[in-house]
């Protein structure tokens, strides 16, 4: 027997039809009391009613969009103000809604909705119901569409507001109201960080704070100066900051004093990753010097017509290492000798600087042949890799004291500098090694196993628990500093607490928004930078 119910799919894609196809003019209507609602149940729940809410229906097009005429049922109200129940009907208002649910074409709502009088005290309200929240002209379903469109990183408002038929402003408005998004609780382990992301008259940067152990964003704020970190953790009870056990940060002395002033039962960890940026950074002022002298000297060289053949090889030596330096060594001083990219079997290329077949193995060694300042840099930037690759909390102290002897008794200038850097921050180093969760795990092993077996669990089972120990870093977090760059870049923002709450509703998976409109500030709503 053939199925006269329609699907939900064929329900959307009808209501769609009755927006494209017909005429301006042209509807469809019915009445309730005497059309079944066996085919346009599943209509009636695009509109958030029931089958015996609903008095009269009439669906037509107009030049602006579909239009949805809807009356409710009768049904006794109380009163706002005295609580009485009242089915006296004072008259009827057309209230237009806007109902993006079918987002090709704009929809809307006629609600005819009532204003009822009470019997009791005379006053008049009008009838609840289920599009809209009380003087709202955007239908609950849209602002719930709207604010699930909001919490997504690569969304502008304009492109929300095209989605759905509204204006960029009511977007903004639904996400001022429906969004306001406080501080999340402090946690053992906390990384912060700042990015370029925000302009304001006191700063440029954002600082960013993220528990490590959730990967959640904790806070932002739109000023990193210590005068201003003093006021945002003053206001935090003190029971609540002696939980943190460890501020992971980069080199900002601002950070260290921070976790010293506000973070009693913490230590500060200096972050190994900015450590190294900093030293590659060293590296590269090694090429870069070693590079603009070979620059000024092939420049500086006679015509070739008039070289001896010694000036003009070593005119040929200038041109060679200009080129490695300026070309190559910029990257590849960024990547370590174990590199697959550095396999001395990959195939070769034809080089017409040179005038042989080459690979990047082979173009690597002969960079570091240039000059001996410049392999002796790298094969200090390997020791320091080798360092945080191989230590531990025990034997972090000794290793670090020898480092820092290499570092200081080295030829190259700037690597006798980042010494200086390894001195300051020695004990923020060193903290960077203290694993933070898998150190308390227990295991039994019965006693009724043989040996050779409690051999092999145990190696197991020291191998796990290596695993499950991490030292702190800020990988994420710079993750999380990209994101909010393009937040930030996206829309542009010139009020902070929108930002904030934008980039906290995109980069915390368990945060949510309001469904109903909340109370809000018009003083930060309508901010402006300063």
């Amino acid at each position: 027997m053939k199925n006269n119910q329609s699907s939900p799919i064929e329900s959307v894609e009808s209501i769609s039809r009755i927006g494209n196809q017909p005429p301006s003019g042209e509807n469809i209507s019915f009445d309730t009391t005497t059309t079944p609602f066996s085919v346009d149940s599943f209509v009636l729940k695009l509109f958030n009613l029931q089958d015996d809410q609903a008095e009269r229906i009439n669906v037509h097009n107009e030049p602006d969009g579909l239009h949805v005429y809807i009356r409710l049922k009768p049904v006794p109200c109380r009163c706002s103000a005295c609580g009485n129940m009242t089915d006296k009907v004072k008259g009827y208002k057309i209230r237009k809604i806007t109902h993006s649910v079918i987002t090709n074409s704009p929809c809307f709502i006629d609600y005819d909705q009532r204003r009822m009088r009470c019997t009791e005290c005379g006053k008049t309200f009008v009838e609840p119901n289920p599009f809209a929240f009380p003087g709202e002209k955007v239908s609950a379903v849209t602002v719930y569409n709207v604010l699930q469109d909001c919490s997504r990183p690569h969304e502008t408002f304009k492109a929300i507001a095209e989605r759905y038929h509204i204006s960029p402003s009511t977007v903004l408005r639904i996400f001022d109201s429906h969004v306001n998004i406080p501080r999340r609780k402090l946690p053992r382990y906390l990384v912060v960080d700042e990015t370029y992301a925000f302009h304001t008259a006191v700063s440029d940067y954002v600082f960013v704070m993220m528990d490590y152990e959730t990967m959640d964003i904790i806070d932002v704020l739109p000023s990193r100066k210590k005068a201003d970190l003093d006021a945002y953790f003053q206001k935090i009870p003190l029971k609540e900051r002696e939980e943190v056990q460890i501020v992971s940060s980069d080199m900002w002395n601002t950070y260290r004093d921070m976790t010293h002033r506000w973070f009693p039962k913490a230590v500060h960890s200096c972050d190994s990753f900015h450590l190294k940026m900093e030293l590659s950074r060293c590296v590269q002022k090694v090429r870069i010097r070693i590079m603009n002298h070979h620059r000024i000297l092939k420049k500086e060289a006679k015509p070739v017509r008039e070289m001896t053949p010694d000036e003009l090889m070593e005119f040929n030596h200038h041109v060679k290492s200009y080129y490695l330096l300026k070309k190559f060594a910029q990257w590849m001083l960024y990547k370590r000798p174990s590199d697959e990219l550095f396999d001395p079997n990959r195939k070769k290329k034809y080089n017409r600087v040179f005038r042989e077949y080459l690979n990047y193995h082979d173009i690597y060694c002969r960079i570091l042949e240039i000059d001996n300042e410049l392999s002796e840099a790298v094969a200090l930037q390997e020791q320091l890799y080798h360092f945080f690759r191989k230590s531990t909390i025990k034997t972090a102290p000794t290793a670090l004291k020898e480092l820092i002897y290499n570092f200081s008794t080295s030829a190259v200038k700037e690597m006798c500098s980042f010494s200086a850097t390894l001195c300051q921050w020695r004990t923020s180093i060193i903290n960077s090694f203290i694993p933070i969760e898998g150190d308390n795990d227990e295991y039994k092993i019965d006693d009724d196993i043989s040996n050779a077996k409690k051999e092999i669990i145990t190696e197991y089972l020291e191998d796990h628990k290596a695993r499950k120990r991490r030292r702190i870093n800020s990988s994420v977090i710079e993750n999380r500093n990209k994101l909010i760059k393009d937040i930030k870049h996206e829309s542009g923002y010139s009020n902070w607490h929108r930002f904030r709450n934008k980039v906290l509703l995109c980069l915390n998976s368990e945060t949510t928004f309001f469904l109903e409109p909340q109370p809000t500030s018009r003083e930060w709503i309508n901010e402006k930078k300063k």
